[in-house]
């Protein structure tokens, strides 16, 4: 991937992770960046500049909580998909 299209990817991560903020703030979701994702606020105070993705981490029952307000909303809100890995 060439810098000009990390960038935009960049770009449309901050996008993602606002709206993955407001989802868990609306409902009292507590979450936590982790991995790369943590290094890169941390140290470059934004990503990692080869990073192309976001690591969160939160617990098991947020996570549910998380996942059922996904599939009663089909699993999109915003544009957001929900994945789980």
């Amino acid at each position: 991937m060439n810098d000009k299209d990390l960038k935009k990817v960049h770009e449309l991560l901050v996008m993602l992770s606002e709206e993955v903020k407001r989802i868990c703030n609306d409902n009292g979701i507590k979450y936590s960046l982790m991995g790369g994702s943590m290094i890169g606020a941390v140290r470059h105070k934004g990503f990692i500049p080869w990073d192309d993705d976001i690591d969160i981490m939160m617990l098991r029952e947020d996570y549910n909580k998380l996942k059922k307000i996904f599939l009663d909303s089909n699993n999109n809100i915003n544009g957001v998909t929900f994945m789980s890995s």
